[in-house]
Parts: C-alpha cells; sequence; structure tokens
C-alpha cells in the first residue's frame, strides 16, 4: 500500500512548479526568433533587433511534425508544423532538405 505524500512536501513541490512555470515563461515568451534564407546571404535567423548569420549542423532534424534546427551560434530552434500554415512548412522543410546537401541533416 502506498502512503500519502506529506502536505508540506507537496505544497513546496507546487509552489517550485509555479516559480519554475513564472521564470520560464517570462523568458520564453519574449523570444521572438525567425529564420530566414535568401541564395544570396544563406541562412539567417533575426533574433529581436539582430540578424545572425547561421550555419545549421548536421545534428538537425527534420520530420513530418516539427524541425529541431541546431546552429552554432544560437540555442536549438524548435519549429513545429503547428506553428506555420501546412505551405509554409512544407516549403521550410523542402529548403532545408535542399539546401542541406552537403551537411547532411537527418530526417
Amino acid at each position: 500500500m502506498l502512503t500519502p505524500m506529506p502536505v508540506g512536501l507537496r505544497f513546496s513541490l507546487m509552489f517550485l512548479i509555479a516559480v519554475n512555470y513564472g521564470l520560464n515563461y517570462r523568458r520564453f515568451s519574449s523570444e521572438n526568433r525567425q529564420l530566414l534564407f535568401s541564395e544570396n546571404l544563406g541562412w539567417r535567423i533575426l533574433d529581436k533587433d539582430k540578424v545572425f548569420q547561421v550555419h545549421i549542423l548536421p545534428s538537425s532534424v527534420v520530420t513530418r511534425w516539427v524541425i529541431f534546427l541546431h546552429t552554432h551560434e544560437l540555442p536549438p530552434l524548435i519549429i513545429v508544423k503547428d506553428m506555420l500554415t501546412e505551405d509554409e512548412f512544407r516549403r521550410l522543410v523542402v529548403k532545408l532538405k535542399i539546401n542541406s546537401k552537403t551537411n547532411e541533416i537527418a530526417t
């Protein structure tokens, strides 16, 4: 038979979860990165008001539902299919696959 968790421990865990949520919500809600591509300049990421030229690493993963984009310059960028229209997501996947032939991105 399992014994219930002590009330003090329960409240401590709930408090820690709430604090963690509050800290991360502010951090992640202010992030607004955009992935840009042009034939002349290659891949770039617009992060706040700065544009970073990025090199997409072979450890990046492209699936039918999500893209995990790894770069040297910034933390991983996770792009979920629901974040874009179906056509935009499809075009991004195709563009990544075409331009990654030398990098061998996992698909």
